[in-house]
């Protein structure tokens, strides 16, 4: 049988493309600014190997497993999330 190899973490995987926006790094907050406000904090930063754009993994404050996926720059954009210091 031939040995399958594993596909990596997505914490692992690394790809020259864009880099991270400034203000975007692990523990900083941000408010979501739907009717909710809810309060979301950055948890980890990665590439994927298909996708040219860095992307955060949230995760909602006194919710940990309430947890997000998405591009670095839907995170920058004030349509859709503000920083919890600005706020």
């Amino acid at each position: 049988m031939a040995k399958v190899n594993e596909r990596p973490g997505w914490t692992e995987l690394v790809r020259p493309g864009r880099p991270v926006p400034p203000g975007v790094e692990i523990g900083r907050r941000f408010v979501a600014s739907n009717y909710r406000k809810q309060v979301w904090e950055i948890v980890a930063v990665a590439r994927y190997v298909d996708e040219p754009m860095p992307h955060v993994r949230l995760s909602r404050v006194g919710a940990p497993y309430d947890v997000k996926t998405l591009s670095a720059a839907v995170l920058m954009d004030r349509r859709f999330f503000q920083a919890a210091d600005e706020a």
